[in-house]
């Protein structure tokens, strides 16, 4: 697999994982989830992946 589809594929697999998070925080469908995220990085000047990163590092480990 070339570097580029490796990282396309780690950026969605990140996206996806935030997605899901939010899905389940507020509540909201996959496009609702996808849209925030999408608005959040236009807000800060950030990229989808830095936004995702973000919220995924806020996520508490499971059982807490």
């Amino acid at each position: 697999m070339t570097e580029g589809l490796q990282l396309t594929l780690n950026t969605r697999d990140t996206v996806n994982q935030a997605c899901g998070v939010l899905m389940e925080r507020l509540g909201v469908s996959r496009d609702a989830a996808l849209q925030q995220l999408l608005r959040q990085a236009r807000e800060r000047a950030n990229t989808l992946q830095q936004v995702c990163e973000s919220v995924l590092a806020g996520t508490p480990a499971s059982g807490i």
